[in-house]
């Protein structure tokens, strides 16, 4: 079974790669990290204040059955209230610098397979779902003295928007869409979009009585979100 990594709020280096080389889980480390943009990226809409965040949940510790669903991603419970958990689904996508050239965003088949599983965190019964997709653009061939930000074309994003088959997503399931763009990690800029509100559901007792356990067995700094 592989480790929780509810110890991953930790600061972390940052190195010189690309945005678009990150994976996807080590991406959402950085997310949450004291580097990263949890204001802008880490926080799904509706929400704000004190939140305790843990990632890579696996179904067992929660009480679940093994497969009922891979993990979540990023499991945030707001203001000490895990009946008011937010499970989120992330998903990347990649602009590469032939993108700007008109070839096509890497990882857009993944879109379809975040609703799949995004799905199974509603089915779970988490009292929100969120999908998040995270767009990552490498502008580090595109910059010139005089343009220090940029991000990808808007035809671009809304390509990517278009690519999340929303008639397969449950219908509690929310979904926003933000931008991570620049040359590097420490010189990146943030932007973003709700494509669809998610539903607020009721969060079962036991569910919420093992979340708060879970929550309890591994300790994390509480965050302050915005």
């Amino acid at each position: 079974m592989r480790k929780d990594t509810h110890d991953d709020m930790t600061p972390r280096s940052i190195d010189n790669r690309a945005i678009t080389e990150y994976a996807e889980h080590e991406f959402v480390e950085w997310i949450y990290s004291d580097a990263g943009p949890i204001d802008h990226v880490g926080v799904p809409p509706l929400m704000s204040g004190p939140a305790s965040v843990r990632l890579r949940v696996e179904p067992e510790p929660l009480g679940m059955r093994r497969g009922q669903f891979g993990d979540v991603d990023s499991l945030v419970i707001p203001r000490g209230t895990p009946s008011l958990a937010r499970a989120i689904e992330f998903k990347i996508v990649k602009v590469r610098d032939a993108v700007f050239d008109g070839a096509p965003p890497n990882k857009m088949n993944d879109l379809a397979r975040g609703v799949n599983q995004s799905n199974a965190l509603a089915e779970a019964g988490f009292a929100w779902i969120w999908l998040s997709v995270v767009v990552q653009t490498d502008t580090s061939r595109r910059l010139t003295p005089s343009t220090q930000y940029m991000s990808a074309p808007p035809s671009v994003l809304d390509a990517v928007a278009d690519r999340i088959p929303l008639d397969r997503l449950h219908k509690d399931v929310g979904v926003y869409m933000n931008e991570v763009a620049g040359p590097s990690l420490e010189y990146r800029s943030c932007g973003g979009r709700i494509i669809r509100i998610a539903r607020q559901r009721d969060q079962n007792q036991v569910m919420t009585r093992a979340i708060e356990a879970y929550f309890k067995r591994t300790p994390a700094p509480v965050r302050w979100l915005e």
